[in-house]
């Protein structure tokens, strides 16, 4: 049994491409992607600046990777991810079998020859630029024409805060996706955006980037708007309505985060248990002197945590925190 392993492994070696047949393949491989790339991105027959067809579909996945913060001053959310876009370009499809069966290639470097979606940001506390960049974009393409377009995204968004039920609160915070320059003629979103934890495609990790001492991200929602001269709305009848060249599609991506009630209460709830039973213990000894001196002191205590208290809660709660 051995020797017959050995021999199965002398020949795999012997049977290994030698380097000229390597630099063959990849010379070939080269020459039918160079072919490929100047055939699709001709400039005399692709129109960069267009779609293929139109209204085009653009769908949209969002991964949520690492929740930074939450600015609670600012009011601000600030985390990074993923953002997936695919569309579809009849222009750019071809038969495998003419360039060596290559069915997919990944273009990113091609990213100015492509007509991309232009999509922005909105409900943003910093302005934001185009999202698809050359730097920060990889696309592939396949031989049908599907484009998917991957993109890291960083985003601080405003988000109104509700403190009625601090420190055991929820907040909910959300930004728009938009594309303010195609109306629904010519670009729609899919109906069915995606928007997920990085935790829930990868399993659970030891190091958790959605949730931190203060804030953890619990619900994600997406849905897709649509904007008409009666305003915003998710009733497609009144959409209909209106004529394609004055409507337009966007979608909402929306965060609900709890606020951790943990860290809170060792901050806040035990140093007033602690002080208030201290005060229980002095005031029950039975030297009046040494009471008044220890209940100064716990006086001074109490104060003390309540000084910290102030200055750990919300700046705009306006109403008495529920655990007060």
């Amino acid at each position: 049994m051995a020797s017959a392993i050995a021999a199965f492994n002398i020949l795999q070696l012997l049977t290994l491409p030698s380097a000229q047949e390597v630099n063959s393949d990849f010379s070939q491989f080269n020459n039918n992607y160079n072919r490929l790339i100047n055939k699709l991105f001709d400039v005399r027959k692709y129109e960069r600046w267009k779609p293929s067809h139109t209204p085009i579909d653009v769908g949209a996945f969002v991964i949520i990777d690492h929740v930074e913060n939450m600015d609670e001053y600012a009011q601000t959310l600030t985390f990074h991810g993923t953002l997936v876009m695919t569309w579809k370009d009849k222009r750019l499809v071809w038969e495998p079998q003419d360039y060596g069966n290559l069915n997919q290639t990944y273009i990113s470097l091609n990213i100015a020859s492509i007509w991309t979606p232009p999509v922005y940001f909105r409900t943003l506390v910093r302005a934001t630029s185009k999202v698809l960049q050359y730097h920060n974009t990889e696309i592939s393409l396949d031989s049908s024409g599907s484009i998917t377009a991957i993109t890291g995204i960083s985003v601080m968004t405003e988000c109104k805060m509700d403190y009625t039920n601090y420190p055991f609160d929820n907040q909910t915070c959300s930004i728009l996706f938009v594309s303010p320059m195609m109306n629904s003629q010519r670009m729609v979103f899919t109906e069915s955006p995606v928007f997920v934890k990085r935790d829930s495609l990868y399993g659970a990790q030891e190091n958790n980037m959605t949730s931190g001492a203060y804030f953890e991200v619990t619900g994600l929602k997406s849905q897709r708007y649509y904007y008409s001269p009666k305003g915003l709305t998710s009733n497609e009848t009144i959409y209909r309505a209106y004529s394609p060249e004055r409507t337009s599609t966007i979608l909402r991506f929306e965060l609900s985060l709890k606020r951790n009630p943990n860290y809170y209460m060792a901050l806040i709830a035990l140093p007033l248990l602690a002080s208030s039973l201290s005060a229980y213990v002095v005031a029950c000894m039975s030297h009046s002197a040494v009471s008044l001196v220890w209940l100064s002191v716990c006086l001074v205590m109490q104060a003390l945590n309540i000084v910290r208290m102030v200055e750990d809660l919300p700046p705009d709660y306006n109403k008495t925190p529920f655990l007060w």
